[in-house]
């Protein structure tokens, strides 16, 4: 998958059209009312404001809970094998 490809998510998707936003807003707004720091990254002036601008939204307890759903174990673990692989070729 490449990098921002699950943003491509239906559900996702939805939430971030409901709101007007991106699905990076969406997700970064996710991570905050969960009291995770979002870590993001982006080399687009635009992208970095977007990713700025999520303090005029708030998600409801059932979108978090359909965000929440999106992520499984198996998917945390083929992420901590990957980030392994990346980590051995440096």
């Amino acid at each position: 998958m490449y990098r921002g490809g699950a943003f491509d998510n239906s559900v996702l998707q939805s939430i971030a059209k409901t709101h007007g936003v991106t699905p990076a807003q969406v997700m970064i707004r996710w991570s905050l009312q969960k009291n995770l720091v979002p870590l993001t990254m982006s080399s687009s002036l635009k992208h970095q404001q977007q990713n700025r601008s999520v303090t005029h939204f708030v998600l409801s307890e059932a979108e978090i809970l359909q965000l929440d759903g999106l992520t499984d174990e198996t998917d945390v673990q083929a992420r901590i094998a990957l980030e392994e692989e990346r980590k051995k070729s440096m």
